[in-house]
């Protein structure tokens, strides 16, 4: 019993990352690439895409992995399609 070599991972939820970034960066900067192509101008919005997902990054780094989604519901007139979620103005709840 002594011989087996028992590997234990040290983060099991890790987030998925390519390179240094999570996810949601590089799908950032994918959909700036996507636009600068449409728009014929791949160089200037791959530079605004890399921009982006370094600050996206920065932002939400240390929180969360859904922390952007949860802040856009606390702060932006979203309607959730669900109908029993309440609507985010509403702070305080009776009952």
């Amino acid at each position: 019993m002594s011989n087996l070599d028992t590997r234990i991972p040290t983060s099991l939820d890790a987030p998925a990352r390519i390179l240094m970034w999570d996810s949601t960066q590089v799908g950032l900067l994918v959909a700036f690439v996507i636009i600068g192509i449409m728009m014929r101008d791949p160089i200037t919005w791959i530079a605004a895409g890399l921009v982006v997902a370094f600050i996206f990054g920065k932002l939400t780094g240390g929180k969360h992995r859904r922390y952007f989604l949860h802040w856009c519901y606390w702060h932006l007139p979203i309607r959730s399609g669900f109908s029993r979620t309440p609507p985010s103005h509403l702070r305080e709840f009776i009952g």
